[in-house]
């Protein structure tokens, strides 16, 4: 799990030294949100950070996303439900995501970045488990 975190945390340091210039204009307005994808049993997840298409994220992979509503965040599946996660609260959570052949149970935490970027709050959102309910 250690090895997995190291990986997700230097893989978002890449990212941003890869970034070219620093945000202007609007972009400034706009917080990053940093999705891990760590779960168990290992399922591609979508993150939708505005109304168009999501943000997919396979297992043991990380992406990122742009919006101005971070606690509007919406975790789900691509084809079924999402669930909003503020991300704005810190700590762990455990979600519900309505399937067509169930309920999943997705657990994992929220962590703010701050002064990643200058005058920025960023967040990072981990997913490490999935279960289905009934």
């Amino acid at each position: 799990m250690k090895k997995r975190l190291t990986v997700v945390l230097l893989t978002l340091i890449g990212t941003l030294f890869i970034q070219p210039g620093s945000p202007v204009g609007a972009e400034k307005a706009l917080t990053r949100i940093y999705i891990a994808n760590l779960a168990d049993p290992p399922q591609t997840i979508a993150a939708y950070c505005t109304a168009g298409e999501p943000t997919v994220v396979r297992p043991g992979a990380t992406a990122s996303c742009r919006t101005a509503l971070p606690a509007l965040f919406r975790l789900g599946f691509a084809g079924s439900s999402q669930t909003v996660l503020d991300v704005t609260q810190e700590g762990n959570f455990a979600v519900q995501i309505r399937t067509c052949s169930g309920t999943v149970t997705v657990q994992g935490a929220r962590e703010s970045l701050p002064q990643l970027l200058p005058n920025q709050t960023d967040y990072f959102v981990y997913v490490w488990k999935m279960g289905e309910s009934r």
